[in-house]
């Protein structure tokens, strides 16, 4: 990329909707569920709780020190 592009859409880091089992490469699906023993998107999953925490009691302290 050169010195004049611009990178609209940065990536923030994965939703909790992105880290659902259904779109895991090791899912069988209803049936089967999940083929592996420990799940190898915890790392990714555990980040996007925490962010999704974070906003969540960020808006809901902003709204309490409104009057």
């Amino acid at each position: 990329m050169g010195p004049n592009t611009k990178i609209y859409g940065r990536f923030t880091g994965y939703t909790v909707k992105d880290c659902a089992c259904e779109y895991c490469l090791y899912y069988g699906g209803k049936r089967k569920g999940c083929t592996v023993e420990s799940c190898c998107c915890l790392k990714e999953r555990l980040q996007a709780l925490v962010r999704e925490y974070r906003v969540k009691e960020e808006t809901s302290i902003g709204s309490q020190n409104q009057p």
